[in-house]
């Protein structure tokens, strides 16, 4: 009777255990991730941050669950189990950066992981992007440190270049050059440093590049050579491969300097018939400002804003004014009175000031900088009256700016560093045309 009783309570443990199995499911491993980007200690600030997991999970959870630190606007894209967050503005220079996933992530089962999930990267210090020309009229781009040391050769072209525009995620720019009567689009990739037309054709000359903030779209001018006569610039868009996407809209004549918004929603450029600063939403409605200028305009870093310059007439003869746009009730305020040449305006990253060239009647062109919501202007470099400091190029620091020095007297073009705060200012490197920071 016992081995009976013995075959039945082995039995019945048997049940029981396959009864809690069913009653309490299969057991699942929590989440992995399976891949990152971006890691290293030489991250490009533009640079997409992603993150593959093991398998599908819940998006709302996992974009709940997301963390950067230090903590970056930015919006988030999907492709199967892969999770990219794309910041609205490159990250901090030279920065150590937490991503995190924290615990709790639900997967397509339900079933809530017990742990979080994380990894490291560390950005890349700034450094200048500065185009050279050699009296033979070929150019060289470099890298070098803002002190001019550690310079690095990344391209040459055989064509005087007039300018160099980088793109937003810091990791490619466009530079104008040369070629004949026309100007050509060229675009730099400066992490696999190789050069590659973007704009080149024999019946238009193309200039003015400008980036939108996901460097996914160039705003540019082109201008149509008709039987060797170039015609007045038009807007076109282009994708960074090269494919044209036509003009901006169809009934524009005149039109030059664009600039995009920080959010990418709006375009800012000069009408050159109308003589007006206007303001594009991509829906065919714009707003416009008198803007009599050549100069680009320069947004606010949240994009609520706008700083211009724009001639003024005189009994004492012709000067330019800065003019400050603020888009929340379309109101205009002068920050400049325009009785010298006030030009060239940029804004700080931080958005407290406004660096611009100041031309006096006594000669010469240094750099002021005045608040961003207006105040008291102060001039940061100062030269003799043969000298022009154009180009002022805000560090990511906003506490330091880049410039060219004009020497007419020695007939040189030089990059230079200010502290705006002290004015202690210090050359950088000789026989440089044109510069950018590269974050």
């Amino acid at each position: 009777m016992a081995y009976y009783i013995r075959i039945i309570l082995a039995c019945f443990a048997l049940l029981l255990l396959l009864g809690m199995m069913i009653w309490r499911g299969p057991q699942t491993r929590d989440v992995a991730l399976v891949a990152t980007t971006p890691v290293g200690h030489e991250v490009a600030p533009g640079t997409a941050i992603s993150l593959t997991f093991s398998r599908q999970v819940d998006r709302r959870s996992a974009e709940a669950r997301f963390t950067l630190t230090p903590a970056a606007p930015g919006r988030f894209f999907w492709d199967g189990p892969t999770l990219t967050f794309r910041p609205d503005q490159p990250l901090l220079s030279d920065t150590t950066y937490q991503v995190a996933i924290a615990d709790g992530l639900i997967d397509r089962r339900g079933h809530p992981n017990s742990a979080a999930l994380s990894w490291t990267f560390h950005t890349r210090r700034p450094r200048l992007l500065l185009v050279g020309s050699a009296p033979d009229g070929t150019s060289q781009i470099e890298l070098a440190d803002h002190d001019g040391s550690n310079r690095e050769v990344i391209a040459t072209d055989s064509a005087p270049i007039t300018d160099i525009i980088l793109a937003p995620d810091h990791r490619q720019a466009i530079y104008t050059r040369q070629a004949g009567r026309r100007l050509a689009l060229m675009l730099l990739n400066l992490e696999e440093r190789f050069v590659r037309p973007l704009v080149d054709t024999p019946d238009a000359s193309a200039s003015g590049p400008a980036w939108s903030p996901l460097s996914d779209i160039i705003a540019f001018e082109r201008a149509s050579i008709q039987d060797t006569v170039i015609e007045h610039p038009r807007l076109w868009l282009a994708q960074p491969d090269g494919t044209s996407l036509g003009p901006l809209y169809g009934d524009q004549q005149y039109a030059y300097a664009p600039v995009w918004s920080p959010g990418g929603d709006l375009l800012a450029f000069l009408n050159g018939i109308e003589q007006t600063l206007e303001i594009f939403n991509f829906t065919n409605e714009r707003r416009r400002f008198p803007a009599h200028t050549s100069d680009p305009a320069t947004w606010s870093p949240d994009g609520r804003a706008l700083v211009y310059a724009s001639t003024t007439t005189s009994m004492d003869g012709t000067g330019s004014r800065l003019r400050r746009v603020d888009l929340d009730n379309d109101t205009v305020q002068d920050l400049t009175d325009g009785t010298s040449a006030d030009r060239h305006p940029t804004w700080s990253p931080d958005g407290a000031w406004i660096a611009f060239t100041r031309h006096t009647d006594s000669g010469g062109s240094p750099i002021w900088v005045i608040p961003a919501d207006g105040g008291m202007a102060r001039q940061v470099t100062f030269a003799s009256d043969d000298t022009d400091d154009i180009q002022p190029t805000w560090a990511p620091d906003s506490r330091h700016i880049a410039f060219i020095r004009i020497d007419h007297v020695q007939r040189t073009r030089s990059a230079w560093m200010v502290a705006v705060e002290t004015g202690d200012t210090w050359p950088v490197l000789d026989g440089v045309d044109h510069l950018a920071w590269v974050r």
